[in-house]
C-alpha cells in the first residue's frame, strides 16, 4: 500500500532534526528473555474505575477504537481507557500489577509473556483473536540482498510482533539462524515521544546504519523506506535501493493478533470474559460495515485512530492502509 503523506513528513522531520546519524546514536538492546527482565510481583486485578485496555500500532486495533467510540464496551459493562503501548514489557508489567487483566499482542508475544506469568503461578488465556496479518508486516532489504539466506544483520523490535516471523522467513529461505545477528530495538515504529536524540526503532536504525541488511517493520514504515512499496530513491526518508522482500501477504496465517487475559481473573469472572469477547466481535462487525461507507463517522474513527496509534491525527493514510493489510477474523 502506498501511504506517502504522514510517514514522509515524519521521515523528513527526523532527517532534518538528527541528520544522517551515525550508528553510535542507535540504542541496540541486549536480547535476554522477557522472563529474565521483568521482576514485578503479581497483584490481584483491581477491577474498578477506568481500566487500561492496550492497543498496538495495527489496523485491527482501529476496530477496537471504533468499539469504544460507539459505546459498545460501555453497553457490555466495561469502563476502558484505550492506551497505545507498543512496548510489550510495559504491558506485561501493568498486567502483573493488576492495573488490567488484558494483554494485547500477537500469539508469539503472548507465548513469551506466558513464561513470566507462569513463574508466579498464573496462566494466560487467549480470549479473542482480532485479525490475521495479510500484508501489514514486511521485511525490507538492501539492494545487494537477493535472497534472505544472505542476510547477516537484521533490525527488529524486541518482544515485538516480528520475532517469530523473521525467523520463519529466514529459515524458509534456507538461512541458518546461527549466521544472523538480530539487532533489537525498543520501539515497533517511529516513536511518538522525545527520545532524547537516541534512535530506538528499527526504521530509523535501518535509515542510519548501513551495516543492516534487513529490517522488520509494519507496512507504513516499509512504504516510507521503499518509496511507496517499490524501490527506495534515497530521498524523503527512503533508503536508496531498499525494497520489500516479503510480507505477510505471502504468509497470511503467520501473525495472529489477539487479546489474552490472566487466568485467575478469567476463572473468577467468566461472564465478564464472555462479555469482552462479544463486545470485541460486535464492534468489529460494525467497523467492517462502516469501512464500506467512507462516511463522516468512518473518517472520525480513522482520525481518532491515527491520533492514538500513530501519534498524529493527520496520519490517516497510514491507518487506512493498515486496515487493508489485515483480515478481521469475526
Amino acid at each position: 500500500m502506498f501511504r506517502p503523506v504522514s510517514r514522509l513528513i515524519c521521515g523528513l522531520f527526523l532527517l532534518f532534526f538528527f541528520g544522517r546519524a551515525g550508528a553510535q546514536q542507535i540504542e541496540y538492546l541486549t536480547p535476554t528473555p522477557l522472563v529474565d527482565r521483568i521482576h514485578v510481583q503479581a497483584e490481584p486485578v483491581r477491577d474498578t474505575g477506568e481500566i487500561p485496555l492496550y492497543l498496538i500500532a495495527w489496523g485491527g486495533d482501529v476496530a477496537t477504537i471504533h468499539t469504544q467510540m460507539e459505546g459498545v464496551f460501555q453497553k457490555y459493562g466495561f469502563n476502558f481507557k484505550l492506551k497505545a503501548e507498543d512496548n510489550f514489557s510495559r504491558q506485561v508489567e501493568s498486567c502483573l500489577r493488576g492495573e488490567t487483566s488484558y494483554l494485547r499482542g500477537t500469539m508469539d508475544m503472548i507465548t513469551e509473556a506466558a513464561e513470566v506469568f507462569a513463574r508466579q503461578g498464573i496462566k494466560l488465556q487467549v480470549v479473542v483473536q482480532i485479525t490475521w496479518s495479510v500484508g501489514g508486516d514486511v521485511m525490507v532489504v538492501r539492494p545487494n540482498i537477493k535472497s534472505a539466506k544472505y542476510i547477516r544483520t537484521i533490525a527488529l523490535q524486541l518482544d515485538g510482533p516480528h520475532m517469530y516471523y523473521s525467523g520463519y522467513v529466514l529459515k524458509s529461505a534456507g538461512a541458518s539462524l546461527r549466521n544472523v545477528k538480530f539487532k533489537f530495538l525498543q520501539e515497533l515504529t517511529l516513536p511518538k515521544f522525545d527520545t532524547g536524540g537516541k534512535i530506538i526503532d528499527p526504521v530509523s536504525a535501518f535509515q542510519n546504519d548501513s551495516s543492516l541488511d534487513a529490517v522488520m517493520c509494519i507496512s507504513p514504515d516499509a512504504d516510507l523506506l521503499t518509496s511507496g512499496g517499490k524501490v527506495g530513491t534515497g530521498s524523503e526518508g527512503s533508503v536508496k535501493g531498499a525494497r520489500p522482500y516479503v510480507s505477510t501477504k505471502d504468509a497470511p496465517k503467520i501473525i495472529a493478533d489477539v487479546y489474552a487475559v490472566r487466568s485467575d481473573y478469567a476463572s473468577a469472572n467468566p461472564e465478564k470474559i464472555k462479555a469482552f469477547h462479544m463486545a470485541i466481535l460486535e464492534g468489529q462487525k460494525q467497523w467492517v460495515e462502516l469501512m464500506k461507507t467512507k462516511s463522516t463517522k468512518y473518517q472520525q474513527v480513522v482520525s481518532r485512530s491515527a491520533d492514538i496509534l500513530m501519534g498524529s491525527a493527520t496520519a490517516t493514510a497510514d491507518v487506512e492502509g493498515m486496515t487493508l493489510d489485515c483480515q478481521y477474523v469475526g
